[in-house]
């Protein structure tokens, strides 16, 4: 918020597409986006396509996300295709998420349609599940950890 009670607008660092866009706590955004980096703090709502997103604790979102790297802190609902995808303590997701690689740390909540397309995969399952929800034990984030540290997604921290 600024100092007269008004929502502060989206802020951008860096030069073109090789800098950082953060949408900052308290912005209400509806719009396509092409970024580098993209932090999302505020509301958003659209279609996004960038090497890397952050849905922060504070932030939520109803979008598409087209990315190499998404990490989710807050509130989702959408769609999210991604080589790497990190859902962190706080997040809460609905969806249908496509990855190589998914990782959901200890108390995470997410639902939807999965469809995981890791190239070193060994079972015959089907390619696409139904989950109602997955909360993952001290040992399933011991893996997951390890999971986010050998594929650089940006680090969530837990409390």
């Amino acid at each position: 918020m600024t100092h007269d009670g008004r929502p502060r607008p989206a802020t951008h660092s860096g030069e073109g597409a090789a800098g950082r866009t953060v949408f900052a706590p308290g912005s209400r955004i509806n719009a396509q986006v092409k970024a580098n980096e993209l932090v999302l703090e505020g509301f958003f709502d659209g279609d996004v396509r960038a090497r890397s997103v952050r849905l922060e604790a504070s932030g939520e979102a109803n979008a598409t996300l087209r990315c190499d790297a998404a990490t989710i802190l807050g509130r989702f609902g959408g769609t999210i295709e991604a080589r790497v995808l990190l859902f962190g303590p706080a997040a809460v997701a609905q969806g249908v998420f496509e990855a190589d690689r998914i990782a959901m740390l200890e108390g995470a909540i997410v639902s939807g349609s999965f469809n995981v397309d890791a190239a070193d995969r060994t079972s015959a399952a089907p390619p696409r599940s139904e989950a109602k929800s997955v909360q993952l034990g001290s040992e399933g984030r011991k893996g997951v950890e390890a999971l986010a540290g050998a594929h650089a997604v940006p680090e969530a921290t837990t409390a």
